[in-house]
C-alpha cells in the first residue's frame, strides 16, 4: 500500500540522517558546530527548493548504504578493527546487488579509500602488498556475495540470476 511504501521509504531516510549524524559526531568534537552542520544538511536536503533528490525512488534507496558506509568507516579507520573491516566489504558489495549505479561507487570508494590511505607507508613492498591485499579482498567479497545470490535465486527458482542485465542499459520507448 502506498503507507507501508511511503513509512519504509520514511525509515530509510531516517537512518540515512542518522548514520550521517553519527558519522559527523565522531569526527567534530563541538556539540553546537555538529548541530548547527548537521541542522543545516537536514534543512537543505528537505527543503523542497533546493532538495536535487526530491523523490523517494532515488534518496533513501541508493543513499542509505552510502550514508552507513560513511558511519562504518570512520568506526574502522579509528578502531582498525578487522571485523569492521570486512564487514565493510561485505558490505559494499551487497551495495552493488542492493542498487547498482550507487552500489559499485560505494564499493570502488572504499577500495580506493584504502589503497590511498596506504599510498602514505613509506616502504613500497608492504604498500603494494596491502594494496593487493584490498583489491584481492573486494573481489573475493564480491565473489561470495554475488555466489550466494546466485545460489539462492537458483534454490528458490531452479534457474540462476543473469547478472549481465546489472549491465542493461535502461531505455526510453515513449
Amino acid at each position: 500500500s502506498i503507507l507501508t511504501v511511503t513509512s519504509l521509504m520514511g525509515v530509510l531516510l531516517s537512518l540515512s540522517f542518522l548514520f550521517i549524524f553519527l558519522f559527523l559526531r565522531r569526527l567534530v568534537k563541538n556539540n553546537i558546530i555538529l548541530l548547527l552542520g548537521f541542522s543545516t544538511m537536514v534543512i537543505y536536503l528537505l527543503d523542497g527548493s533546493a532538495n536535487p533528490y526530491p523523490y523517494f525512488q532515488y534518496w533513501p534507496i541508493r543513499t542509505i548504504v552510502p550514508c552507513l558506509l560513511l558511519f562504518l568507516s570512520s568506526v574502522y579507520f579509528k578502531s582498525k578493527n578487522k571485523a569492521v573491516y570486512y564487514a565493510l566489504f561485505a558490505l559494499s558489495a551487497v551495495s552493488i546487488l542492493w542498487n547498482f549505479d550507487s552500489g559499485i561507487m560505494v564499493f570502488v570508494s572504499w577500495i580506493l579509500t584504502l589503497c590511498y590511505l596506504e599510498a602514505f607507508n613509506l616502504d613500497k613492498k608492504i604498500m603494494i602488498r596491502n594494496i593487493v591485499r584490498h583489491i584481492i579482498v573486494g573481489a573475493v567479497s564480491i565473489g561470495l556475495i554475488f555466489g550466494g545470490y546466485s545460489a539462492y535465486a537458483f534454490l528458490r527458482s531452479g534457474h540462476l540470476p543473469d547478472l549481465s542485465l546489472f549491465f542493461e542499459v535502461l531505455r526510453w520507448h515513449g
